[in-house]
């Protein structure tokens, strides 16, 4: 059965709607308490037309006066504060439109650009400035060069809002704090899915940030602040943040060696800026994402052709499960694959030179082969990737001293 649709206002000193598919946030020239400025009605009416649900779209409308306290909202104690009553609808909001044109007070124009900064790399930005609005020539330049969405004519700004929108999705009490960007993030909502199924509640949710990838729409990386009731313990966990990302795949790629300790592994050896080693570069097992709906498996084999330009037969590769690489901050997850390489195979990659991965991301790995006695001693891999051979070489061989002898 299909819902109907609804358009909700909501003003400052109003309650919110308990839910909402869709919300979007009206940044530009603003007028008082009691009235709304004639391009505020009319983005307001095209949003209703426009907005098909199913489903409530809920449409924040600031005001311009911010000097004072903002009344008191049903089942609050006391007045809210303007300011934060704005930074709240922005951080909540699936789209922030702002329009450009008008005559906009100092105030105004100060408040808009703010907010213009802290939504630009979001995701969640759509602007609209006539043709003939020479004051906004900065903003358009910054727009066009974050491939965000511009118009000239308020009409085709609410059409942008509307397909950033559409279709949204039902979120009520707290996860109203999710916007629509990060809520269509498969590695946010598996994390939000496993806290909640183990008896923990969400609160309340900050989006700190979040920065879309350059290939494709959603999210890439993001961060959010959580308060978290935490069940059987009684309190609320508010003091950290959640960094997550698109789920990754690593690719153990080893030929047997006359023990354990001799086994030779495929590594990549690329320069990423938090690498602390003794030459700056990290060395890990190959691997990355892919925003596509490919099996985990297809996706480890490409990111290995990828990185080391030897291709690999999905069918090739056994699964050893998937984990997060580091509980206490990441949410994501890391699937594990292995491959067992032959003798042609590793000499191919031992003798291999030149540069390989996506140069116009700034990706650029070179192949190693080391051996398992090596990465242990070298001091150049992370514990998580220690962890992940771990794991792989455990399921391959069973573990040292009991399924198999210890190395001499």
């Amino acid at each position: 059965m299909r819902t109907s649709s609804e358009v909700v206002v909501v003003r400052p000193g109003q309650a919110l709607p308990d839910w909402w598919h869709a919300s979007v946030f009206l940044a530009g020239p603003a007028g008082g308490p009691d009235e709304l400025l004639p391009w505020q009605h009319e983005a307001v009416a095209l949003l209703g037309r426009r907005w098909a649900g199913p489903g409530r779209l809920a449409v924040f409308v600031p005001e311009l006066d911010i000097s004072h306290e903002v009344p008191s909202t049903p089942g609050t104690a006391a007045p809210t504060d303007p300011t934060d009553w704005l930074d709240a609808r922005v951080g909540q909001a699936d789209v922030i439109l702002f329009w450009g044109a008008g005559d906009p007070t100092p105030l105004s124009q100060a408040v808009t650009h703010l907010l213009w900064g802290r939504c630009e790399n979001t995701g969640r930005a759509v602007l609209g400035l006539p043709a003939d609005d020479r004051t906004g020539r900065y903003l358009r330049g910054r727009a066009e060069r974050r491939r965000i969405p511009v118009a000239e004519t308020l009409e085709s700004t609410v059409g942008h809002a509307v397909d950033r929108i559409t279709p949204g999705a039902r979120r009520d009490g707290p996860h109203r704090d999710v916007p629509l960007t990060l809520w269509r993030t498969d590695s946010f909502r598996h994390w939000l899915d496993v806290k909640e199924s183990s008896g923990h509640r969400l609160q309340q949710a900050q989006l700190a940030w979040n920065l879309p990838p350059r290939r494709h729409g959603g999210v890439f990386l993001w961060a959010v602040r959580p308060h978290l009731l935490i069940n059987e313990e009684n309190r609320v966990k508010k003091n950290e943040i959640v960094l997550g990302r698109t789920d990754v795949t690593s690719m153990v790629a080893y030929r047997t060696g006359s023990d354990l300790l001799e086994t030779e592994i495929a590594l990549v050896r690329e320069f990423r800026s938090p690498a602390a080693t003794t030459d700056g570069y990290v060395h890990e097992l190959p691997g990355g994402s892919q925003r596509d709906d490919a099996p985990p498996a297809q996706i480890a084999a490409a990111e290995f052709g990828e990185e080391t330009g030897l291709p690999l037969d999905p069918a090739r590769l056994r699964y050893h499960g998937a984990r997060q690489p580091v509980a206490a901050l990441c949410a994501h997850r890391q699937h594990l694959f292995s491959a067992e390489l032959d003798a042609a195979e590793v000499a191919r990659l031992r003798t291999t030179v030149g540069t390989f991965g996506l140069a116009d991301e700034g990706e650029r790995t070179t192949v190693e082969v080391l051996t398992y006695r090596q990465i242990l001693t070298g001091g150049l891999v992370d514990w998580t990737t220690l962890g992940l051979l771990s794991m792989a070489f455990v399921d391959i061989f069973g573990r040292p001293g009991v399924d198999l002898p210890l190395p001499a």
